[in-house]
């Protein structure tokens, strides 16, 4: 294992479990530098960036293609990162990008809310009601974010599979059989059913009670 991505929650201290990995490891540690790189390379705004990978889209946003290409240049930092080993990758959906990478260990980092709340209250001198309110913000921003590009519903503790997926056999098996009980039911008028010939019918089923 060479590769470490780390999502987090707000006030769950990913990052810092991030850096005492790259430490422990001799890691290089890739957080807010990623933003910054992507920024440099193409020649974007750092708010921009930070946008795109922290914050819910406006619905204007929602039918335009600018978000996509600035998590395109996000993405292209990232793999750039991942692909000399060796690196802790801390946000900006990592572990969604890195889901088919074997050797990548992908990682949750939270903690109750309360508890959040209560470090955010300590670190930014908030009323402990403004810190619920932050980490409840925040929570909620970062999940409609990944829903947006990535099409997968994440919790505080976890990441399901993509909405939408088609169920077992396929959605073009389903089309299909659709379609194929749909024809079997247009039959013109008078033409006789290919079926077998007809048996005696039997009487009503009887179950047996107690």
């Amino acid at each position: 294992m060479s590769i470490v991505a780390i999502s987090e929650t707000l006030g769950s201290l990913g990052t810092e479990i991030g850096r005492r990995v790259a430490a422990a490891r001799g890691f290089e540690l890739a957080d807010r530098e990623i933003i910054a790189k992507a920024a440099e390379r193409f020649h974007e705004g750092i708010g921009e960036l930070t946008h795109v990978t922290e914050e819910r889209p406006t619905l204007w946003e929602r039918f335009t293609d600018t978000q996509r290409r600035y998590m395109t240049y996000v993405e292209a930092i990232l793999l750039e990162l991942a692909a000399r080993d060796n690196v802790v990758l801390v946000g900006r959906a990592a572990t969604l990008l890195l889901r088919g990478v074997g050797h990548a260990m992908r990682v949750r980092v939270s903690a109750p809310e309360d508890v959040r709340a209560a470090r955010l209250q300590h670190e930014q001198g908030l009323t402990l009601e403004a810190a619920r309110d932050l980490v409840h913000q925040t929570d909620r921003e970062r999940a409609a974010r990944v829903r947006f590009l990535y099409h997968v519903r994440c919790s505080t503790t976890s990441c399901s599979a993509p909405t939408g997926s088609a169920p077992t056999g396929g959605r073009g098996s389903s089309a299909r059989r659709s379609t194929t009980r749909a024809s079997s039911q247009r039959r013109p008028r008078g033409a006789r059913s290919r079926t077998s010939p007809s048996r005696p019918r039997r009487g009503p089923r009887c179950s047996r009670t107690r």
